[in-house]
């Protein structure tokens, strides 16, 4: 690890340049709990729509809602991702391709055996390699079932995270790695999983399968839980929660794709089965999931949402299971505040295996009227036939290929002598892709897709070339005489050739031999020219047709090295025509082959065109400079083939038969690690809009066995003038640590033994498969982002400082364009021994960096530190004080910086750091007030209560309702009565207070009372008030209404606010009484800005077949 280089004595007189960084520390006050005024709501990005380059998969991504708290958030998330049409995949319950992103989920694949089903006897062990070695054990472990051979993965994607782990003696190992800490087991709680910042995330709602196991199967899986979904969030400090209810659906059943064994004979002695065997096949048996889960609800402090399913159950998935009707949003006050309406179709007809669920249209609806914004949706082929069911034609990876089905045989040619062509068909596989959105403003985004196309080396366009000879030989010449003639030709790569002669003698023949004197009828010699010279530097042979029966035609095939060849051809007395003819191949080194096809489909271009303005266009490149494709994956199958041997023995002549065959099956094998099927190292993203045009360029790097990519360089060219200009670079270096790999074999019966007498029956010998799990560290070491000024570039240049046992981040050195450098230097939570952090860590909060030192070097070449900031946490895990390193001149070391065994002691690592800024917190967690070193304090009072459904341990608030300058919440008393109000007539908000109101409070010293009041049908009314020391004051009458009351020291201000839970602030009160009124539409979008004088702005939007009205925009 590398370390900060020894800083030298302080150094007195300096620039003043030099420290301008730490002049003005950054405004560490909180200005995010109060909302600002309110804006016409934006219009939306619709059409940009973003592409995984490495894969070259679009990103489609529309936004629902974001479930809200105070400290917490869910977003809720459309996406759609879509490689190809597999018969054999299911839909979502939104749609075939499409995914609702809300809440998470950890899936459970069985790697040989359910874990912890044998007892720890049979658990699998590390130690696989060694006990392998014994066939007893393979037997047991096999045919017995005495023992795992593979761990259970399990992997997890909930929020921003995803990932595998694997559960092996009570501890867990997480790949990628990231700063998780997991508990639980595979139970009916299942796990739970606390990320990095604290956050709990408990995963207790599981799905249980029952498999339905083959016949005569060695080993029968027995009911396990197979996943357990995300039913609640809560915050580090335990006070606010998310939570996420489910409901069964009842019996699902899954069913597996087709498979087939096709057994070929190889060698064998002795009284043996000497023929090639093609199985029937057979579909797996289905699993049934007893009690499979539906999202139904998630309610947060502020917000629940509703997730509604069809009344009627799906067609295409054999159980009850229904696709989702719509989402509703209802607010803490319990006021519904928008829904949304997935209508569906489905792709192809008839039940389960053929017919597939289809999102058709994606409509946001308004709660008391009839505005709706609509997405609708159109896809590749969507009225063709989708497959026959478990036996529709596919290529070797699973997606259709043809219209049919496979009939008798799934195993393809060649491998099969008659077997089926499994190759990708492009046409058949972009099924159901999604070919065009239609946005709510009536703009609309296409996709252009082409087939997948991976490197299969350096190939080129083959031009194809004739040599065709003959010579018909006159009657008149001399028998003495023998006709010839040549022609030359050259290749330029080796290739096999085959050469065709034929002759038609002068006399018919009378027996089967030919009679020609030796006379060869054709030779073939490589040449080589000099000086325009030719010289024959190798006679590749002479031929000749010895049998009549060839007269019609003899081929010779001909392995040829790259050079110039010539064919010369001969016609004797005993001819009268002799020819040949040969077909060779050129590569036109100017026309590159991309590659081979591979599977699946990828964007080839992305065309937005909004409702307005120029088209933005999108096109994709996979190719390198050389015009080959960068992309690496499975483009060439291979199947599941194992050597099989059936011996026959005699207990005392001994073996006296075998059998040796190759048994193949129609699926590929695939490797233990399920990660990326293919990616591109090099993407080419080329933009145009109107006249802008740009390119960017996109270098991946490959990770662990194709599990992800590493974006390593980002170049972006401008057009300027008919060319390309850079005008930014950003290059990436990683490294990568395994931490450990978990091994484990897949065994299979390589030889049956058969014995002819005695008590032995039959036995076995058994072979086996590694296979393995790697646990990877894969972190960024360093960064060049270099930025193009005309013929200037300007590079900065970041290398990363990692801690080995926290693999934290705890330096980053950091070179500038003007050679200047810095080093800045952090530390979090793990980093001390002392107990100011240690609530932090037992809640695993990891991530906050604690202390952020910056450090420059000077002209001498020493290191001074000229900013530094420690941000001191509470036990709620929120920050409570924020330390500013305060020096004039810097400082060449620290005063109280000091380790135990690699721990920081203190918190405070110098003595000119010195407070900032305060923050104080209610018991909910919310911020209550924040108070700099001048005295200036900025404090909060909440309102409109939470809801209780959410699981939060402290109910509190979720609003903030008054923002108080130079006072404390417990200086101030303030009653909006949106919480507690009689009335819906109102000042600011929809509530106020009908008779005699006491303030229930009492303070010292010099306040200022205000409130609105209104009597009668009159108008409201500003009361305002000096007083001294108050205390329990009655206010109002009995036949007033009183609403805004503000009680607070004369030097403090306040400014209030009330909301519309779910849409946003529908008033604010400066410190003069001043009200703006903020009015929404029924989508929540803003319509009108008021003040007392009446409307000052008002907004409409236009989108397609919404109804609008007609007011004006007035400033």
């Amino acid at each position: 690890m590398r370390k900060l280089i020894a800083i030298s004595k302080l150094v007195l007189i300096f620039s003043c340049s030099f420290f301008q960084v730490q002049a003005q520390l950054e405004n560490p006050i909180r200005t995010d709990l109060i909302p600002p005024s309110p804006t016409a709501a934006n219009l939306g990005r619709y059409g940009d729509v973003p592409v995984t380059h490495y894969t070259g998969m679009a990103n489609v991504s529309i936004p629902i809602f974001t479930v809200a708290g105070n400290d917490l958030s869910l977003p809720i998330t459309l996406t759609y991702n879509y490689s190809g049409f597999k018969p054999s995949q299911e839909a979502s319950w939104i749609g075939l391709g499409w995914s609702l992103q809300a809440g998470g989920v950890i899936t459970r694949t069985i790697g040989d055996k359910v874990d912890g089903h044998l007892g720890a006897a049979g658990d699998y062990t590390d130690e696989i390699f060694n006990l392998a070695t014994d066939n007893t054990w393979l037997k047991n472990a096999y045919q017995n079932a005495m023992y795992d051979t593979q761990p259970d993965i399990y992997s997890f994607n909930f929020g921003s995270y995803s990932g595998k782990f694997i559960k092996y003696k009570d501890k867990f190992y997480v790949t990628p790695f990231q700063k998780l800490k997991i508990t639980g087991n595979t139970g009916a709680n299942g796990f739970t999983i606390i990320t990095e910042d604290g956050v709990k995330y408990e995963f207790g709602s599981a799905e249980t399968t029952v498999p339905k196991n083959s016949f005569g199967a060695p080993y029968t899986l027995p009911v396990y839980n197979s996943a357990w979904y995300l039913t609640k969030i809560t915050n580090p400090s335990g006070t606010e929660s998310i939570r996420l209810e489910y409901v069964d659906e009842g019996e699902q059943f899954q069913y597996g794709v087709k498979s087939q064994t096709y057994r070929e004979f190889q060698s064998g002695y002795g009284e043996i089965e000497n023929s090639s065997t093609l199985f029937p096949a057979s579909i797996s048996f289905p699993t049934k999931i007893i009690n499979s889960k539906r999202l139904s609800r998630i309610i947060s402090k502020k917000h629940i949402i509703d997730f509604n399913p069809e009344i009627n159950a799906r067609n295409d998935i054999d159980g009850n299971s229904r696709a989702l009707h719509s989402i509703s949003v209802i607010s803490s006050d319990q006021m519904m505040i928008k829904s949304y309406y997935f209508e569906h179709d489905y792709f192809g007809t008839g039940s389960h295996g053929t017919t597939f669920l289809k999102l058709k249209a994606l409509s946001e609806r308004s709660s008391g009227s009839n505005l709706e914004l609509k997405h609708l949706f159109e896809y590749e082929n969507e009225n063709d036939t989708f497959g026959t069911g478990f036996d529709s034609s596919v290529d070797h990876f699973g997606y259709l290929n043809s219209p049919g089905s496979f009939g008798f045989s799934f195993i393809p040619t060649p491998i099969y002598p008659i077997g089926p062509s499994r190759t990708p068909n492009f046409n058949y596989t972009k099924y159901g892709a999604l070919k065009k959105i239609t946005y709510p403003t009536d703009g609309s985004t296409e996709f252009e897709y082409e087939p997948n196309i991976l490197f299969s080396g350096k190939n080129y366009l083959k031009v194809g070339g004739t040599v065709n000879l003959e010579i018909i030989r006159p009657v008149s010449i001399s028998d003495l005489v023998i006709l010839e003639t040549s022609e030359e030709f050259s290749i330029n790569y080796n290739q096999t050739i085959d050469l065709t002669f034929s002759r038609i003698p002068k006399v018919a023949p009378f027996d089967e031999h030919v009679n020609h004197d030796n006379q060869p009828e054709l030779k073939l010699e490589r040449l080589y020219y000099v000086d325009g010279e030719v010289d024959v530097i190798q006679n590749l042979g002479v031929f000749k047709i010895l049998f009549n029966v060839d007269n019609p035609g003899k081929t010779i095939p001909m392995q040829l090295d790259a050079g110039i060849y010539r064919i010369t051809i001969y016609c004797d007395k005993g001819e009268t025509t002799v020819s040949a003819y040969t077909n060779y191949k050129n590569e036109d080194q100017n026309v590159p082959l991309e590659g081979s096809v591979g599977e699946g489909i990828r964007i080839k271009k992305i065309s937005s065109f909004p409702n307005e303005g120029s088209p933005i266009i999108k096109k994709y490149s996979y190719k390198n400079d050389e015009g080959f494709s960068t992309g690496i994956g499975r483009s060439n199958p291979s199947y599941s083939s194992k050597q099989f041997s059936i011996s026959t023995f005699d207990p005392y002549a001994g073996e006296i038969a075998r059998a040796v065959y190759v048994q193949h099956t129609s699926n590929l094998s695939e490797g233990y690690v399920q990660g990326l099927p293919w990616m591109y190292k090099f993407v080419t993203e080329e933009l145009v809009a109107g006249e802008e045009q740009q390119r960017t360029s996109f270098f991946y790097k490959l990770t662990g066995d194709l599990r992800e990519a590493n974006l390593i360089k980002k170049v972006v060219n401008k057009k300027l003038n008919d060319h390309f200009i850079p005008i930014h670079k950003s290059a990436y270096s990683y490294k990568e640590v395994t931490d450990t790999v978990f091994n484990g074999i897949s065994i299979y019966l390589a030889e049956q033994v058969v014995y002819t007498s005695g008590n032995f029956g039959t036995g076995g010998i058994y072979g086996y498969d590694y296979v393995s799990q790697p646990m990877d560290w894969n972190y960024l070491d360093s960064s060049i982002e270099t930025k193009y000024e005309g013929t200037d570039s300007l590079v900065t240049k970041t290398i990363n400082i990692y801690d080995d046992v926290t693999r934290n981040v705890v330096g980053k050195e950091i070179t500038y364009p003007d050679d200047t450098e810095t080093y800045i230097k952090y530390k979090y939570p793990e980093d001390y021994i002392t107990s100011s952090t240690a609530s932090l860590v037992n809640a695993h909060v990891l991530s906050p960096i604690i202390e952020e030192q910056v450090w420059k070097k000077n002209n001498s070449g020493d290191s001074i530190m000229v900013k530094g900031t420690i941000n001191k946490y509470n036990t709620l895990a929120k920050v409570s004080r924020i330390y500013s390193f305060e020096s004039n001149i810097g400082a060449d070391s620290l005063t109280s910086e000091t380790q135990s065994s690699g721990k920081y002691n203190t918190l405070i690592s110098d003595n000119r750091y010195a407070p900032k800024i305060d923050f104080d917190y209610n018991d909910a967690g919310d911020l209550v007030s924040q108070k700099l070193t001048n005295n200036t304090t900025l404090s909060y009072i909440w309102g409109y209560p939470s809801l209780p459904e959410s699981g939060s341990s402290i109910a509190g608030f979720t609003l903030p309702i008054a923002e108080i300058k130079n006072a404390l919440p417990s200086e101030v008393f303030y009653q909006g009565f949106e919480d507690i109000g009689q009335v819906q007539d109102a000042k600011a908000g929809k509530k106020s207070f009908a008779g005699l109101y006491t303030i229930s409070a009492s303070f010292t010293g010099n306040y200022t009372l205000t409130y609105w009041k209104k009597t009668g049908t009159g108008e409201w009314e500003l009361i305002e008030d000096n007083l001294v020391n108050p205390s329990n004051i009655q206010i109002g009458s009995a036949d007033s209404f009183i609403d805004e009351i503000r009680l607070y020291p004369v030097h403090a201000m306040l400014t209030t606010f009330t909301h519309q839970p779910g849409i946003g602030v529908t008033s604010i009160a400066d410190a003069n009484n001043q009200i703006q009124y903020f009015e929404y539409d029924s989508l929540g979008r803003l319509k009108a800005i008021k003040d007392f004088t009446g409307v000052l702005r008002t907004f409409m939007y236009h989108y397609k077949n919404e109804i609008v009205g007609t007011i004006p925009i007035v400033d």
